[in-house]
């Protein structure tokens, strides 16, 4: 594996120029263009017409969902009653960051309230095979689809009324370990295996609907009593899909799968956290000590690499364009930023005396992945929630720092509720705003030079309807609420609009 004496990542000398990157060779690999392509013409989940009520094959499938309806009272009552159980159940305290990816849709224009246009309801059991047999290790938004990456396999509904627009389920036998945390323009990535192993890569084509590419991983099974199995990490940046395997960092081109490099760690190290951008995968390298590493994504040639200090250690890494890692010690923790050279630009305190950052995960992908922590990166911007406990009076809920120096810009303002990151763009942050237990919530927008909120939506949402572990997502005009596992109280999936 790797190229024949080829330093290993977290190796002194692991970053120098490489030989000539060549494709996969024959063997465990197979020869290039061996990816086994999609879904056959006739999958058992062919697209359906009309408003099917399709699942998984040999499961109980989806009730259909509710289309749009004008009966307000009708809508009304179906939340309030949901409002209602969740608020028996003691979701009360329910924290969760959101996502929200694509536009904020008609912010100038929006006016009113959002109401239920659709739900999507569990299907039941499937198999009674584990905890993670409802679980959602993923979603993306296409322009018109929400894709839900679950445990048999990946699901597309239309985002209009929630029908069911295609379906691709993972081989007998086998189910989902992880999920790239974010799609790349048409396609996402997943991880999986049998119940004892993750050893399996796959593509997938957001736009047909198909696995682009199938690859199984040279993953020894741990022969170790009770040992559970863990998901890969798999992200998806500039039209590749990147993954490690045991001590290996491989990438796959994401259309047909041929394998454009490999990376190799020393054999006691392991990759324990990894960003992709569409030119660069930055990965955190748990050796001796903990190491920063960036290879250049089309060829997996190095840029350069950083030692950590002491007992320091990466516990995420940000983002990969610009290099941004979250960093522990035993007394400390901090996000520092690099150059494209490696240089360090901006160290940030967790902790300054003034503002506290929320450094815990924000989803529940322990053993699945990547987990997601309430950061986000641009260009010239490090952002960050701050633990709720310290923010005082719904005040300065988000931190901006400058990614240049590390000095801070702002701490937002004139917040009603506590807020959920969302997503950041050249206009500042969109967030998700909770009120009190029963009161409402709002889509809001905090400006990028002041940190000031303004409301772009009223979000219709009550404290309770928040899961514990959720994702959010939206897409002109339509807000996607989703726990990532079944609480047995609230559905799949809420669209909002």
């Amino acid at each position: 594996m790797g190229q024949p004496g080829a330093p290993a990542l977290g190796q002194p000398g692991a970053w120098g120029p490489p030989g000539p990157q060549t494709q996969s060779q024959p063997g465990a690999w197979g020869p290039p263009g061996s990816a086994v392509p999609g879904q056959p013409h006739n999958s058992p989940w062919p697209p359906p017409p009309g408003h099917p009520a399709q699942g998984y094959p040999g499961q109980p499938g989806y009730p259909p969902p509710p289309r749009p309806s004008g009966n307000g009272k009708r809508i009304a009552v179906i939340v309030a009653v949901v409002v209602l159980v969740l608020a028996m159940a003691g979701f009360g305290t329910a924290v969760t960051v959101a996502r929200l990816i694509g536009d904020a849709g008609n912010e100038a224009g929006s006016s009113g309230a959002m109401t239920t246009a659709w739900t999507l309801p569990y299907p039941g059991e499937r198999n009674a095979r584990d905890e993670d047999s409802q679980r959602l290790f993923a979603s993306w938004v296409t322009a018109d689809l929400l894709v839900r990456v679950e445990a048999d396999g990946v699901l597309a509904y239309r985002l209009s009324d929630g029908s069911q627009a295609w379906g691709v389920p993972l081989p007998e036998g086998m189910s989902t370990c992880s999920a790239s945390p974010e799609a790349d323009g048409s396609f996402g990535a997943i991880s999986y295996g049998t119940d004892t192993l993750c050893d399996r890569v796959a593509g997938v084509d957001l736009g047909t609907g198909k696995l682009s590419f199938q690859q199984q991983l040279p993953i020894a099974k741990r022969d170790v009593p009770g040992t559970m199995r863990r998901g890969l990490l798999v992200a998806v940046g500039g039209g590749t899909v990147v993954v490690n395997a045991a001590t290996d960092l491989l990438a796959f081109r994401a259309q047909d799968g041929t394998k454009l490099w490999e990376r190799r760690t020393h054999q006691y190290c392991q990759v324990a956290s990894l960003a992709v951008s569409a030119t660069a995968v930055v990965a955190g390298v748990g050796c001796s000590p903990y190491r920063v590493v960036s290879l250049q994504l089309a060829s997996g040639r190095p840029m350069w690499q950083k030692d950590l200090q002491g007992r320091e250690m990466v516990r995420h890494v940000v983002s990969a364009t610009p290099a941004v890692v979250l960093v522990s010690s035993i007394s400390d923790q901090l996000v520092r930023a690099y150059s494209d050279k490696g240089a360090v630009t901006a160290e940030i305190p967790a902790k300054d005396g003034q503002v506290s950052l929320s450094t815990l995960p924000t989803g529940n992908a322990i053993r699945h992945g990547i987990e997601r922590y309430a950061m986000f990166a641009d260009a010239s911007t490090v952002y960050a929630a701050t633990d709720e406990s310290r923010a005082g009076g719904g005040e300065g809920q988000v931190a901006a720092f400058d990614v240049a120096t590390g000095k801070r810009r702002w701490l937002s303002s004139g917040h009603r509720g506590a807020i959920s990151l969302i997503r950041a763009d050249e206009q500042g942050l969109l967030g998700l705003e909770r009120g009190g237990f029963d009161g409402p919530s709002w889509l809001v927008r905090l400006d990028a030079a002041t940190g000031q909120r303004t409301v772009v939506r009223d979000a219709s949402l009550g404290f309770v309807d928040f899961p514990l572990f959720g994702d959010f997502e939206e897409r002109d005009g339509t807000l996607l609420v989703m726990p990532q596992t079944n609480d047995g109280k609230a559905p799949a999936v809420r669209a909002l609009r």
